[in-house]
């Protein structure tokens, strides 16, 4: 198996020519086609049930032996953990769209369903990422820094990696810190503030 990205798929798909058969005819899984559709979902769902994957591992690294290890993040994953993996495999079972949605593409049965079907995307990505991001921020508590400037890389793969390029000034920012109005930890503060 070779990882390509699509400009080396599509140039070796021209080399090949008219070598490459054509099939025709009925789309077997005809119950599926609604899928195609709804590309953006799609991706958004498959890069969800990477991150789930990425923070399920890491979580059950973290916590072998017990969630006594880590209560913190044992406590987030049973809360939080069903319902991202309900959220990501309702996106997945295959029927898209109202009985009407052919002949009443405008209708509101049409829209209302539709909505239905895509939230379980949106709200699989925002507790995937939600997961990802805690269970790395776990692990990171437990990796001793040498430098305050050290970054931690994590490479979720079974194969080594190597790294390197410009890292984007966004992640070099330190985020969470009371003034920062962009985290969502910074509200608690303004409830209860220190003294």
């Amino acid at each position: 198996i070779r990882f390509a990205t699509p400009t080396q798929w599509w140039t070796a798909l021209r080399a090949l020519g008219d070598q490459i058969p054509t099939a025709a005819g009925d789309w077997t899984d005809y119950w599926n086609f609604g899928s195609i559709s709804s590309a953006r979902e799609q991706t958004i769902n498959r890069q969800s049930r990477a991150r789930l994957r990425n923070a399920d591992a890491l979580a059950g690294t973290l916590m072998a032996g017990g969630a006594d290890r880590d209560p913190w993040l044992a406590g987030r994953m049973a809360r939080y953990r069903d319902a991202a993996w309900t959220n990501v495999l309702f996106w997945d079972e295959h029927t898209w769209g109202a009985d009407v949605s052919i002949r009443g593409v405008d209708a509101e049965d049409t829209a209302s369903q539709w909505h239905h079907k895509a939230d379980f995307a949106y709200k699989g990505r925002s507790q995937s990422l939600m997961l990802q991001r805690d269970a790395l921020a776990a692990l990171a508590r437990v990796v001793r820094r040498e430098d305050e400037d050290d970054l931690l890389v994590v490479n979720p793969l079974p194969w080594e990696q190597t790294v390197s390029g410009v890292v984007a000034p966004w992640i070099l920012e330190q985020r969470g810190t009371r003034d920062d109005t962009t985290a969502g930890r910074h509200f608690q503060d303004r409830v209860n503030p220190d003294p």
